[in-house]
């Protein structure tokens, strides 16, 4: 599972997505706020922006 900074410009998402989904078409990810799973539409967001270990250590 890989994280992500999903924002579709109205709606921001903080998920892990599957490490082999296709980030632009459908596909499937869990929030990492609550755990709830959401299935998102990748040719719809603005922004799809990959987190990693380092900037959560940062903030």
């Amino acid at each position: 599972m890989t994280r992500y900074f999903i924002s579709d410009g109205m709606t921001d998402f903080d998920v892990y997505v599957a490490d082999d989904a296709d980030l632009d078409g459908t596909f499937d990810a869990i929030c990492a706020e609550d755990g709830e799973r959401v299935r998102i539409n990748g040719w719809q967001a603005e922004t799809i922006e990959k987190i990693d270990d380092a900037q959560l250590a940062e903030a």
